[in-house]
């Protein structure tokens, strides 16, 4: 769907699934827009800025979630309100 997108010039712009961590993603992808990866420090954010000739995003505030486990082996089969039998 995205190769679709950018063939047929449409204004694509990346959201933090991509996970964007350098101005390299940024010309391989061939997108108009993306969201900066929440993990880069200050200085990585400014030369990934510097680098690049799109428009850049950066989640500044709210709650991000890091890490989504679902199906947790340990905490289904030991965590909170399971009986350990011997």
């Amino acid at each position: 769907m995205y190769k679709y997108l950018i063939e047929n010039d449409f204004d694509v712009k990346l959201d933090k699934g991509f996970n964007i961590f350098n101005s390299v993603s940024t010309k391989v992808l061939k997108n108009t827009g993306t969201l900066i990866s929440n993990e880069l420090n200050l200085k990585e954010i400014k030369n990934l800025i510097d680098c690049t000739n799109i428009d850049t995003m950066l989640l500044v505030y709210g709650r991000i979630k890091m890490m989504v486990s679902r199906q947790c082996f340990i905490g289904s089969s030991e965590g909170e309100g399971k009986k350990i039998v011997n």
